[in-house]
């Protein structure tokens, strides 16, 4: 069976419609995720192009409104050491290396935990929460991942960042701090 007499034609046509669409799209998408704000015409049609559109930016200052943040520092002979975020260590090690994808598991892994513990120790005390299983893992973390192994004590901060559009600066917005002896808590079930 032989195909009609403009099929060949029709497809490409259609081939060059669909090339020409392409080539509009990463233009316009371009355009619109690069230029300056003030060079975009405010309109209802850019502002459905540029939410549904277009592909990014994803993580633009206006629209992160707030993250966890969770600071150690841990006593090792009668001495505390600097205040430490490691979420922004690894996150800066991974915008150095942009290949070490593991500095982000590190980041994701970390959140995650301080999310779940935020949850449930806001407004608690430490011996109410001790036993919880997302407290264990978070601890456990501490121990093997990130802390030296001989320490006599952590202090163990968590919270909130709120980003303020008006100033562009961040607000911390402390949940719980702990003071407690790392060993005195179970491990994490396995």
């Amino acid at each position: 069976m032989e195909p009609p007499p403009n099929f060949h034609k029709n497809q490409q046509r259609i081939g060059l419609i669909a090339l020409l669409f392409v080539i509009v799209h990463v233009v316009f998408s371009a355009y619109v995720s690069l230029a300056p704000q003030r060079m975009i015409p405010r309109n209802t049609i850019m502002d459905v192009y540029r939410h549904l559109v277009a592909l990014g930016p994803f993580f633009t200052e206006s629209r992160i409104t707030y993250s966890h943040f969770m600071a150690v520092k841990y006593k090792q002979s009668d001495t505390w050491s600097p205040i430490q975020e490691f979420s922004k260590i690894y996150f800066s090690n991974y915008n150095r290396f942009p290949w070490r994808l593991d500095n982000l598991a590190y980041v994701s892994y970390e959140k995650q935990l301080v999310y779940e513990v935020a949850a449930i120790g806001d407004g608690k005390s430490f011996d109410a929460i001790k036993n919880n299983d997302a407290f264990r893992e978070l601890n456990s973390y501490l121990m093997h991942v990130l802390l030296p192994q001989t320490i006599d004590s952590v202090e163990l901060t968590c919270g909130f960042d709120y980003y303020d559009p008006s100033s562009r600066s961040y607000k911390p917005d402390t949940l719980f701090v702990f003071t407690y002896d790392p060993k005195g808590v179970a491990n994490a079930k396995e």
